[in-house]
């Protein structure tokens, strides 16, 4: 009895390393196996699969309620598939840059998500610019773009809302043209190719170490679409799967057995010392590449880099110094700013605090506030100035 029940519970010490399809398909074999060999014992062995059902149910029941209140429960809007996903609730069209079907509101990742006409994230932004409207452009990834916010919870929509609350005397938008999975070649695409027909007044560009690659760095458009396979493709491929992207619990123990996050909920992979201290070459010139095509596509046009203060490591003040020096030492020689986030002091918050919820590592409503502050401390000055010069 104790041996069936010992077998049984092998599979789910291995959720790490094996597919779920496979790995239910093995419990159930060796329960069936266990229930058939042991009679006299069904009841018991019933007993520890039910154990089992409700310890994943209750785990998947408490996240949704605790982190999407009641409407959590509804699986149809509230799964953990990201972009593109099979399983996700995105809309798709390729009439966009983005692949996003236009003027649409979807729910991701549990909170609405609204489509404008040009296929990216909030709300439509006339083109041509308006008269007596100072336009700003954000470019991105995820954590702009708003991965698990809703609509008026991303930067950009409060960013917006603080520029307008400052007294200025003129109105400003702030375009967000964040597309989730980019990096530095995409949204140097992304700013060629729809940025500059937006006409802004102010670029603001991401350029956080991990967006810029240390090897190919890629010029070329980030298309959002979903993978159209069959059914049981999806289910049978580990990057489909069925299970994984469709309950929250299972993913955080995955994550849990893998060694990316703590008991806690907390990212454990944290970027180490050797590396907050140094650049690679290859990083050093794929940037050097990336402030020319910037200078060269935004012309007479101000470009502000930003960089987003990561949600872990929050004790560290210095991470990725190294960096942040030689990358406000290389913007000035193309008369770029640097915005720097990373300046914020988190040290009262936990990580827990800030992430969208345990198993997704995307900044919240409250670092995204947070963020939107240190900018709008920054850009109101430098707008004031730009409008006096006119």
């Amino acid at each position: 009895m104790v041996s069936c029940l010992v077998l049984a519970s092998v599979p789910l010490l291995l959720l790490d390393q094996m597919h779920w399809p496979l790995l239910i398909l093995l419990e159930g074999v060796l329960v069936g196996l266990a229930c058939w060999l042991n009679r006299a014992y069904r009841s018991y062995i019933l007993l520890f699969l039910v154990a089992c059902l409700l310890f994943f149910i209750g785990g998947e029941v408490f996240l949704r309620v605790r982190y999407f209140g009641l409407n959590g429960l509804s699986f149809d809007r509230c799964r953990p598939a990201s972009y593109g996903h099979p399983w996700s609730a995105m809309q798709f069209s390729e009439a966009t840059y983005t692949g996003l079907k236009p003027n649409t509101v979807m729910w991701f990742k549990g909170r609405r998500f609204s489509v404008n006409a040009d296929g990216f994230r909030g709300k439509t932004y006339t083109r041509p610019k308006p008269e007596g409207v100072y336009r700003v452009i954000l470019l991105g990834a995820s954590a702009t773009q708003g991965s698990g916010l809703g609509d008026t919870e991303v930067v950009t929509d409060v960013l917006e809302q603080m520029l307008n609350s400052t007294g200025l005397p003129t109105r400003v938008e702030v375009v967000n043209l964040s597309i989730g999975g980019s990096r530095a070649g995409e949204m140097l695409d992304c700013l060629q190719n729809v940025g500059m027909s937006y006409q802004p007044d102010l670029i603001l560009f991401c350029a956080n170490q991990t967006l810029i690659p240390a090897k190919t760095l890629d010029i070329k458009p980030r298309k959002v679409h979903a993978v159209d396979v069959p059914f049981w493709r999806k289910v049978m491929d580990k990057h489909y799967s069925f299970l994984s992207e469709r309950f929250f619990f299972v993913v955080l123990l995955e994550q849990f057995r893998s060694g990316d996050i703590n008991r806690m909920g907390q990212a454990l992979r944290a970027p180490t010392e050797s590396k907050a201290r140094s650049v690679e070459e290859g990083q050093k010139n794929n940037l050097e590449t990336s402030l020319k095509i910037i200078h060269e596509t935004a012309g007479p046009i101000p470009v502000m880099l930003y960089l987003l203060r990561p949600i872990s490591n929050l004790s560290q003040m210095n991470d990725r110094q190294a960096y942040r020096d030689y990358l406000k030492l290389r913007a000035a020689d193309f008369s770029m700013s640097v915005l720097d986030t990373y300046t914020l002091d988190l040290r009262a918050y936990t990580e827990m605090d800030l992430i969208v919820y345990p198993g997704d590592k995307h900044p919240n409503a409250i670092i995204q506030r947070l963020y939107a502050e240190k900018m709008a401390e920054t850009v109101v000055p430098f707008i004031r100035q730009a409008l006096s010069n006119r």
